[in-house]
């Protein structure tokens, strides 16, 4: 079988190449695919540091939607491809007779009430994109059995030569939402290398948790998992400010506030609402699969000794206005924000900048105010003072 004519790889590579940079553009890679090999069906079902029964990833091609309602509610565990199929090696591309063997598959309540009722789709195959402790992903497509001799080759041809790439690509995703989310908690004065950090949907359940969070979830000392799923503090006080940002999500200023553990440990909290206007909304909303709005709660143990800010030019060899600049970075200001307060030129900021990323030998800004962070602590640096003309 030849890949149906009109299409070709460099549309598709465009299209992935596009949804690594967007979340949001997965559904054109998908609906290419399945045109491509001969209109079949097909999906890109995922997950990605998942924490209780939230819903997965389904972008998907041809489906009936009732069918697709009925396998996310009662056949995510009755499919009977899953098991070979996730034995699988990620990047491995397995038809769907290596999954389950048709007689076998025939057999099923799975292949009597959603496979057959679809026009018998028993051909078709997939592969694990990728597999790791905290996420998931899956590419696969189904074909009806009276054109599996059809088009089943061409479809498995099709995904060994696109697979590396649609791998690639669901990495970068990953990265750059890593990326725009550590930026936001840096202007708002949390470092993400140290914070324990949850994204909750409007209802307050957990749909994103790093290592540390998920630490203090299964300690339960300072958050834990309530029993219809939710993330809740121990401490009463701080469980009352939660509820109430949940209550009015998209209405109250990102806030923070201190609480001690019942072992004594104290912590500092950053909460926050994403709302749906905002770009990192729909970027959180799309990689974690959940509509905005969403909540940002950060948790971290507040250091016993900083540095004071006047020495941070010291410790870098940075000048004063080297040092000021720097300052007002890590403070969450642009630097056309910071050249207006200044007084100064704009390329005059930036090449202050510039110099103090060099000093510190730092590579990104987000690096610079990580490392100001580190020395001087958050809420030092000079963006509400009066402006000031640097010569």
């Amino acid at each position: 079988m030849t890949l149906k004519p009109g299409h070709n790889y460099l549309e598709l590579a465009r299209r992935i190449n596009a949804a690594a940079v967007d979340p949001t553009s997965w559904q054109p890679v998908v609906s290419l695919m399945a045109e491509m090999a001969g209109d079949i069906r097909t999906h890109l079902f995922g997950f990605d540091m998942i924490v209780g029964q939230t819903g997965p990833l389904h972008v998907t091609h041809g489906y009936d939607p009732e069918f697709m309602e009925g396998y996310n509610r009662h056949y995510t565990t009755r499919n009977a491809w899953a098991p070979g199929f996730l034995r699988g090696a990620p990047g491995q591309v397995l038809t769907s007779a290596q999954m389950c063997p048709d007689a076998v598959l025939r057999r099923t309540e799975f292949y009597a009430d959603w496979v057959r009722p679809q026009e018998d789709i028993i051909a078709g195959g997939g592969s694990v994109l990728l597999r790791d402790p905290t996420r998931l992903y899956v590419v696969g497509g189904n074909i009806r059995n009276r054109d599996g001799k059809r088009l089943q080759p061409g479809w498995t041809r099709l995904l060994n030569d696109f697979v590396p790439l649609l791998q690639q690509a669901l990495e970068m995703n990953r990265t750059l939402t890593g990326a725009r989310l550590g930026n936001y908690l840096l202007r708002h004065q949390v470092d993400p290398d140290t914070a324990a950090v949850l994204i909750l949907t409007a209802e307050g359940r957990p749909v994103s948790v790093d290592p540390r969070a998920a630490t203090l979830l299964e300690a339960g000392e300072v958050l834990r998992l309530t029993p219809s799923g939710t993330a809740a503090f121990t401490d009463p006080h701080a469980e009352s400010r939660l509820a109430a940002l949940r209550r009015q999500a998209g209405r109250v200023a990102p806030h923070s506030f201190g609480l001690r553990a019942p072992d004594g440990a104290e912590w500092r909290c950053n909460l926050a609402v994403l709302s749906a206007e905002e770009d990192l909304a729909r970027l959180l909303g799309s990689a974690f699969f959940v509509p905005p709005p969403l909540i940002v709660l950060a948790l971290t143990r507040p250091q016993v000794q900083r540095p004071p800010r006047s020495r941070l030019g010291a410790a870098l060899s940075l000048t004063p206005a080297e040092s000021a600049v720097a300052l007002m970075l890590a403070e969450g200001l642009s630097p056309v924000e910071i050249a207006d307060q200044r007084g100064t030129r704009l390329v005059t900021v930036r090449n202050q900048i510039k110099q103090a990323m060099w000093k510190a030998d730092c590579r990104r800004q987000v690096d610079l105010v990580r490392r100001v962070l580190t020395l001087t602590g958050p809420g030092t640096g000079p963006a509400s003072a009066a402006p000031h003309r640097t010569q």
